[in-house]
Order: C-alpha cells, then structure tokens, then sequence
C-alpha cells in the first residue's frame, strides 16, 4: 500500500510541474578563489554525460593574467574537474601562455576541441589555436591555426556532425585587427580543418574594413585632402559559425559602416571553400558599450540552425530608438525565403535583458539563455532561459538562477556573454554563465529537462529517476 502511494505521489508532482522544466540546483563548476569569466559550453552527442565547459580563468597572479580555462564532467554536471591550458609549447609560441576568449565543440565521435586566443606576455602579440581530446579531456594536443604580430578576437568554432559529405570538418572564425596609422584594418577570417583538428587551412578573408580613429578624422579634416566621413566608423566584430543539416556552413558578423550597423551573413555550400552573401537580416540599432556594474553588454549576434534549414538569429539591441534599454531580440529566416522575421523581444517586459545565446535541437525546440537585471534590485542580476516550440512566434521563459548577484564585484571584464547548449533526448538544455554570489566571478552550471505530464509518453518508474535527476 507504500509503495502504490509514493508512486502516485510522484506522479501527483509531475502533474504539478506539467510542461514546464525542471530546475536542477546550480552547480558551481571551479572552486578556486579568482574570478572567471567569457563562458562557453558543448556536449557529446555520444554521451549527454560528457559535458565541457570553458573560460577565461584569472586564478594565477592573484586576477592580474588570464589563462585558457576548462572544465570536464563525465556526470552530467555533477562534478567537474578543472585546468589550464597553455599552447606555448608548439614552435613559434613560446610564451604565449596567456589565453582568452574560448569556444568549444564535439564531434560527432566525441572528439573535444577547445579554441581560444592564445596571447603572448607583451599583451600585443596573439595566435588563434585549437586544442583537441580524444579522452574526455584527459590530455590536449594543440595546433595553430594563424597566428600575428597584432590582436586577433573572439574565435569561434563548430563542428558539422551532419553525418554527410563533409562530417567532422571543424570551422573556425575570427577578427584580424591590425593598427593602422589613424585607424584599425578590421578582417573577418575562416579556417577549416578536414583530419580532426590536426591541420586547418589557410585563413581565408570573408570580410575586410578600415576604421579611422577620431584622433586622425581631427588632424585631416582641415587638409581637405579625403572624405572623413567615408573613412569613419567602419569595423567588424563578432564572427560566428554555424552548420546546417546538409552540411552548410555559415558565419554572422557585426559590420558597422557609415555610422549604420548591420548584420552579414555568408554561407558555403563546399565545407568553407567558396562562399555566397546571404540576405542580411534587419538593420539594428547599435547600443554602443554599456555596463551593469561590471558586465559590459556589446552587440553579439548568435547564429543557430533548425533542423528545417530555417536561420535562427538572437542579439543585444535598443527596445527602441525611444526607449533606450537593452532587449534579447529574435529573428528569423525561414528556409527558401528572402525575408527575415520581424524582430520579437525575448524575455520578460520589465528591466534590462542581455547575453542573449540560442540553441536549438533536433525537436526544433529553439532555447535562448540571457541576462536579466530589474529594480529594485539593480544592478543585481539573474539568468533566464526563455523556449519556444513555434518557431519564436512565442516565447516561454523563466528565472534558472538560484539567486541573483552583484556584477560589480570581481574583475572589469567579468561577462561579455554566456555559454549554451541543447540535445533533442528529453529537450535537455545546458547553461554555464558567470555571476558573483560568493563576492568573485564563478562559473556556475544548469541543465534543463522537459517535464511531461502524458503518463502515455514513456514515463514508469525505471525513467523517471533518470528524466527529473538532480546531479546534486
């Protein structure tokens, strides 16, 4: 009699929690005492136990240099084991031990490839890099993929395990900065790798521009001698990557030309060898740089793609040019078509939302994780996970922090975005964002599963423990 009432108490609970998700405790991923921050998160397709997270990681020189931080969990974000890595053991890059901006991706054989900017101790010379595990991370072998005199930003890289013509071709993106007199060259580069990470091609350019500085706009304007206004504010920033379901792969930027900010997006169909402009989506209104405490919130495209062919499109923009506050914005362009979706905010109607990142499985279950800071607990912020199951025509969210925390503390550059995940078993979603609830900047874990309330779904009493587990 027991047991038939505990069984039809669970069953009670999961009544309860009908079609909503099931919200596992954070999990704090390093336990050392500097901050960390730029997170970013994969999964095995193999084995939705092996889980990597990455980070900038300032635990040596008490938070005064940055190093490649990474973290493993073969448990399902129960337990983490954390490191450093350090390139600067390859030819050419001795003391490049510094490390920056990570990104991470699996195979579809679950090969582990972390890339980041491995920098070099003057601070001004970098190389972009790709370490590789066959081990769930036991060990990394390292490969340069280019490497300069001057900054390179914000690598990006995604693996296709489309199962097709070009399966486990890695993809990488970035920014090529170069100092100019009176300005910056600013190059968008992509390189492929066809032997899993050993070798990767040579860059190649997808976009170029010049910046020219307002120091030097004020020393020629009273030559005559150029236009100015053609030279000025021109860059490009925030590359990504993304791979279609036949294998196509595409990369977003932001390119800001003549004072008008847009999006461009490129696309291949030959595994990165050729490419061909997409219809850009709508033109958006640049916010600048702005900060809650320390979280500097930039204009950071996000570029997913849904298993109909459909691009998927998150941003940080203005609500309006009238109402100056930063919202998660979605579009969309539906397959075969050359019309974006109108842009739609995501998130809740109140306060300041931003890091907005996007997923999406093989459900065509689209999550968007984001930042959300409100009075009267401002600047305080939380991390909210929003879902949509009609193609972002409209959106579900809710809260997935425990608590909130101050982004003043801990180091200047403690966010710029956060990391995110999906599979299509159970619509589990992966989070690792970075806030301060210990006075410092940690990374913290969630993982989300759907709750079902059709008792004719596959719920009994052997999938229930492994559906609504807590890896507490």
């Amino acid at each position: 009699m027991k047991k038939i009432f505990y069984i039809s108490l669970i069953l009670a609970l999961l009544f309860i929690v009908a079609d909503v998700y099931s919200q596992y405790p954070n999990r704090q991923v390093t336990g050392n005492p500097y901050d960390q921050s730029e997170t970013a998160i994969a999964v095995s397709p193999l084995n939705s136990m092996n889980i990597i997270g990455a980070w900038n990681d300032y635990r040596i020189d008490n938070n005064r240099i940055y190093r490649a931080g990474v973290g493993i969990s073969t448990d399902g974000g129960g337990t983490w084991r954390d490191s450093i890595l350090d390139a600067s053991s390859l030819e050419g890059l001795s003391g490049y031990d510094y490390g920056c901006n990570p990104s991470v991706a699996f195979d579809r054989y679950g090969n582990v490839y972390y890339c980041y900017v491995a920098v070099g101790q003057d601070g001004d010379s970098a190389a972009i890099v790709v370490a590789r595990s066959n081990n769930q991370g036991q060990n990394w072998t390292y490969t340069k993929v280019s490497s300069r005199i001057e900054l390179q930003d914000k690598p990006w890289i995604t693996v296709d395990k489309t199962g097709g013509t070009n399966d486990g071709r890695i993809y990488v993106s970035w920014t090529d900065m170069r100092e100019l007199s009176g300005g910056c060259n600013y190059t968008i580069l992509f390189s492929y790798s066809t032997d899993r990470g050993v070798t990767f091609s040579t860059p190649c350019t997808l976009a170029t521009a010049y910046g020219i500085t307002g120091e030097a706009i004020a020393s020629l304007k009273p030559t005559n001698i150029i236009d100015t206004t053609a030279l000025y504010n021109q860059y490009l920033q925030m590359a990504m990557p993304a791979v279609g379901s036949n294998g196509e792969v595409y990369v977003v930027w932001v390119q800001g030309e003549l004072g008008i900010d847009t999006f461009k997006i490129k696309k291949s169909t030959n595994g990165g060898q050729s490419w061909i402009s997409v219809t850009n989506p709508p033109a958006f209104i640049d916010l600048g740089t702005k900060y809650v405490g320390n979280a500097r919130i930039i204009v950071h495209p996000w570029l997913a793609v849904a298993p109909n062919g459909d691009l998927l499109l998150v941003y940080n923009e203005w609500k309006s040019m009238n109402d100056k506050v930063p919202r998660v914005k979605f579009t969309r362009l539906p397959n075969g078509t050359q019309s974006w979706s109108t842009p739609v905010i995501v998130g809740e109607a109140s306060g300041w939302q931003y890091f907005g990142c996007i997923t999406v499985n093989q459900n065509n279950r689209i999550t968007v994780g984001y930042m959300h800071s409100h009075q009267p607990t401002w600047p305080r912020q939380e991390t909210w996970s929003a879902t949509s199951t009609d193609n972002g025509a409209s959106w579900s969210y809710e809260k997935i922090s425990e608590i909130d925390s101050d982004p003043s503390l801990g180091s200047y550059y403690t966010y710029e975005y956060m990391g995110i995940a999906s599979r299509a078993a159970n619509n589990q979603a992966y989070y690792l964002w970075t806030d301060h609830r210990k006075g410092n900047a940690d990374p913290y874990f969630i993982s989300l599963v759907e709750v079902s309330s059709n008792l004719n779904a596959g719920w009994n009493m052997v999938s229930i423990p492994d559906t609504v587990r807590s890896p507490s």
